[in-house]
């Protein structure tokens, strides 16, 4: 039986949340750029040049993107003969996020 600490799933967790608050992703950047140069609105298209800044100012200032993140979802896949050892999984990824 394999086991794993409690605490390591908790930092594990807290590392993933943290960047995904404070770096947006190469796709997501991208789909930004695509939809820029397709936008038609004058105000669209400044409103996504600002979540652009934000995001290269999160980065730089390593200070959190400002944006409405919604609900943290995450799919866990564990084997049959794993232990976790000092608390629950849910305790352990709610007390990550």
């Amino acid at each position: 039986m394999k086991s794993i600490k409690a605490q390591e799933i908790i930092e594990a967790v807290k590392k993933i949340c943290i960047e995904a608050n404070y770096l947006l992703g190469p796709e997501e950047l991208k789909a930004l750029n695509d939809s820029i140069a397709k936008e038609e609105s004058e105000t669209g298209v400044e409103i996504l040049k600002q979540i652009m800044m934000n995001a290269e100012i999160a980065k730089q200032e390593d200070i959190p993107i400002c944006q409405d993140t919604g609900t943290a979802v995450f799919f866990v896949e564990i084997g049959n003969d794993v232990k976790i050892e000092g608390g629950s999984l849910n305790h352990a990824i709610n007390e990550g996020v």
